[in-house]
């Protein structure tokens, strides 16, 4: 049984990636990822995810086959926790903050619940930051407040460190995507510095690159100062 719901897995894919490359407009097209390598010459394009999406669905399936304690969560009303959206107001504003989680788990040993986000690129991640939104976006929509989250990294057919989401307070998170609002509506750049910053094409416009641009205090709430 396990082979052959595999082995459906496997052609599902195939199957569903070769007719969105069919139906995509060419301005639209699939671009390829990652660096580009002698094994690689064309960096992770059509071809090398024709061969290894159906490695990584393999490596899923048995890492939830290993892992029983771990079992896909029903929602309230119900629903498998896969794929599970919210669509909440931000306070303070008129806007809808939209998510995606890919799925959350409940742990039959503890009866923990805990928000797993897939991620099928090479490089791991540094920040749990996705998972604390998703934590509040949760809270928010559905009313259960979920503690725990990981990064399941499919390239190691694992989950990363499991950990606790209380980094980063809801009003913080908040106030972070009231300040990308305020923002954009007032023409500002909250700059990511890090090592992408010697080629960013807008360089000349961040006050980290260029001390002739004025900087604002992150700890502000800039919607609230706007209004």
């Amino acid at each position: 049984m396990f082979m052959d719901s595999l082995a459906a897995a496997k052609a599902a894919f195939l199957e569903d990636f070769s007719k969105r490359l069919t139906e995509e407009e060419p301005s639209e097209g699939w671009k390829a990822s990652g660096r580009k390598t002698k094994a690689l010459p064309n960096g992770e394009d059509n071809q090398f995810w024709v061969t290894k999406g159906p490695e990584l669905i393999e490596g899923y399936a048995k890492w939830r086959d290993k892992n029983p304690q771990f079992q896909v969560w029903d929602a309230p009303g119900g629903k498998p926790a896969v794929e599970l959206g919210f669509n909440i107001v931000v306070p303070g504003t008129d806007t809808l903050l939209r998510g995606y989680v890919d799925r959350v788990f409940i742990d039959n040993t503890t009866g923990q619940l805990m928000i797993v986000d897939l991620k099928s690129g090479a490089r791991k991640q540094d920040s749990q930051m996705q998972l604390e939104f998703y934590r509040v976006g949760l809270r928010h929509a559905l009313g259960v407040d979920i503690p725990f989250g990981a990064y399941y990294n499919a390239r190691d057919g694992q989950l990363d460190h499991i950990v606790r989401l209380d980094k980063f307070s809801e009003d913080t998170i908040f106030r972070w995507v009231r300040n990308m609002l305020a923002s954009i509506e007032q023409n500002l750049l909250i700059p990511n510095v890090g090592m992408q910053c010697s080629w960013c094409g807008v360089k000349e416009f961040c006050p980290t690159q260029n001390d002739a641009m004025v900087d604002f205090d992150p700890s502000l709430d800039l919607f609230k100062q706007e209004k």
